[in-house]
């Protein structure tokens, strides 16, 4: 259980919701399959995806003028349509109102804005202001720093 505008853990056992569908539209980041990660275990590259798309989901409403809850975030190490990893940037409503349509168009400043999010951050391995509170998996601020410098690279 998680409590809704921290994402404070707040408790845990079995849950059943109905699956909770919307069409929208979304915007997406991927990795290159051949990125220096081949040693990481998948609770690692889980880990990193995850602080990446909590700090995207924290740097975005600042440029599109937006709420937080306005937007959705998914991060998948193995993404079926893609082939590798990615993090999806979608609007939290029906149909979608625009908002994943202008985070692709500024990409490039909402990625080195994230960075610069996370390394004034002043924790030493990640903490909920910066990768999120990831529960029982690991926070790992380097390898987060580590895919969005490698996504950075990648828009150059």
């Amino acid at each position: 259980k998680i409590r809704l505008h921290t994402h404070e853990n707040v408790g845990y056992g079995h849950i059943h919701l109905p699956e909770d569908q919307m069409h929208t539209t979304s915007c997406w980041f991927s990795l290159p399959t051949g990125i220096v990660w081949e040693g990481w275990s998948e609770d690692r590259r889980s880990s990193a995806l995850t602080g990446l798309a909590h700090l995207m989901k924290g740097t975005a409403p600042l440029f599109l003028m937006c709420d937080r809850h306005d937007l959705r975030i998914h991060s998948m190490v193995k993404d079926p349509f893609l082939g590798g990893a990615a993090v999806y940037l979608a609007d939290n409503y029906p149909g979608g109102v625009g908002l994943a349509e202008a985070a692709f168009g500024i990409r490039d400043l909402l990625l080195k804005a994230s960075a610069e999010a996370l390394a004034g951050c002043p924790c030493e391995d990640g903490c909920p202001a910066c990768v999120g509170a990831l529960g029982s998996q690991m926070r790992s601020k380097r390898d987060t720093r580590f895919l969005l410098d490698t996504l950075i690279e990648m828009n150059r």
